[in-house]
């Protein structure tokens, strides 16, 4: 298993600025809301590459969300929706070898999927996106 990357919240959230009855209002996120590190691993038990995420209290119950092709899956927080793990099943999306940028297409989507049931958690969903965007060169995993 590979060492958690360090994430710089700077480099993957930006707050939002919104106008209310004339006044500019800066919207950001919570420290506990962007993840703190990510590291990326091939699972040979599931043949499965492996994406986690770490947040500062990340001790809630966790829920799977399964893509309709089952080639992504998801573990979110029960409660705050945050993204927790990304398992892409390498032997649906037929590689050889595994490295997140080849798998980004399909974790977008499913990400975009989510995104897409609206309210303030679209954000925490785009900030998975950038996380995995910076670091996905340093979350590379070999399957054997």
């Amino acid at each position: 298993m590979t060492d958690w990357i360090e994430v710089d919240p700077s480099a993957v959230s930006k707050d939002e600025r919104t106008e209310i009855r004339g006044v500019e209002i800066r919207v950001g996120l919570s420290p506990y809301d962007i993840p703190e590190g990510v590291r990326g691993y091939y699972d040979k038990a599931s043949g499965r590459l492996v994406i986690e995420f770490k947040y500062l209290d990340g001790d809630e119950p966790k829920e799977d969300v399964v893509d309709q092709n089952e080639e992504v899956s998801l573990l979110v927080g029960k409660h705050s929706n945050c993204l927790y793990e990304i398992r892409v099943n390498v032997d649906k999306i037929k590689a050889e070898t595994v490295h997140v940028k080849l798998a980004l297409p399909k974790i977008d989507r499913v990400l975009n999927q989510l995104a897409s049931r609206g309210g303030s958690r679209r954000r925490y969903y785009e900030v998975a996106k950038a996380v995995l965007s910076e670091k996905a060169d340093d979350l590379v995993a070999e399957p054997g």
